[in-house]
């Protein structure tokens, strides 16, 4: 007998993969998996270290994943790791909103380009952020991200994306 509080996860599959098909053939611009329609159907993440992650997490690090969003990092071993337990530094950060944002390439990367301890890979998502408001531009890269910062990237983001939807920066 069929009960709506407790869904069949083979059913669950079945249309989301059906719904993802739709999407796709509606809008082939829009990535979408199965795993972002129905996260609570990923129980892999697909990083070496998945036995870390909280079980209450895994849907969304699979989804970012799938997204591009994140990557991980290498340990020592050479497989491809998530590290739950990590902090995380303003350059990670910035890359992941970067990516979320999909904010177009500034040719300006200054003051980033000159600072040794701004890790290569994170220098132009950084002046991406700053060009486009969302990260002060003082900010140390190689420095661990406060929840205090991370809740003013996310405002900056937040404020970014209301600014595409109002059709600019200016009100007028």
């Amino acid at each position: 007998m069929y009960d709506a509080r407790k869904p069949d996860a083979g059913r669950l599959a079945v249309l989301a993969r059906e719904l993802t098909e739709i999407v796709h053939n509606v809008d082939r611009t829009r990535p979408v998996t199965s795993a972002m329609s129905f996260p609570e159907l990923s129980t892999r993440t697909g990083f070496a270290d998945d036995e870390a992650i909280a079980t209450w997490a895994k849907p969304y690090v699979s989804s970012a994943l799938k997204a591009g969003l994140i990557q991980g990092g290498l340990a020592a071993d050479g497989q491809v790791v998530f590290e739950p337990d990590s902090t995380i530094t303003r350059a990670e950060a910035a890359v992941l909103l970067d990516r979320a944002l999909q904010i177009s390439d500034t040719a300006a990367l200054a003051p980033y380009d000159s600072d040794s301890s701004a890790p290569v890979w994170a220098v132009q998502s950084a002046a991406n952020l700053a060009a486009s408001g969302v990260l002060d531009a003082g900010s140390a890269l190689g420095d661990t991200l406060t929840r205090a910062e991370a809740a003013e990237l996310l405002c900056g983001a937040l404020e970014l994306l209301d600014s595409r939807d109002s059709g600019g920066i200016f009100p007028w």
